[in-house]
């Protein structure tokens, strides 16, 4: 790989931790750090109005879900596919 393709690689990592701390802050703001706007807005929407409608009970149920999922989105961006890993001339049925 050449660096070129390291450093436009690293740009689009995500940290697993800090999408994580974002969806504790606020539920839905690990999916934005993660570029899933629309998974955000209704994670945010849910957490909202569900915490309005079952006093509290909706909200802490939509942040946690909120955190796990933008730790694993993120954490999927950073661990290497099996296709990213097979060697230069080989497709992926052949490794």
């Amino acid at each position: 790989m050449h660096a070129d393709a390291v450093a436009v690689r690293s740009i689009h990592e995500k940290n697993p931790n800090l999408a994580l701390v974002l969806s504790l802050l606020l539920p839905g703001a690990g999916q934005f750090y993660n570029g899933e706007t629309k998974k955000g807005v209704l994670m945010f929407l849910g957490a909202s109005v569900g915490g309005i409608l079952t006093l509290g009970l909706m909200y802490l149920v939509m942040t946690i879900w909120s955190m796990v999922d933008a730790y694993k989105v993120a954490n999927q961006e950073k661990t290497p596919r099996k296709k990213d890993m097979a060697p230069p001339g080989l497709s992926e049925a052949e490794v």
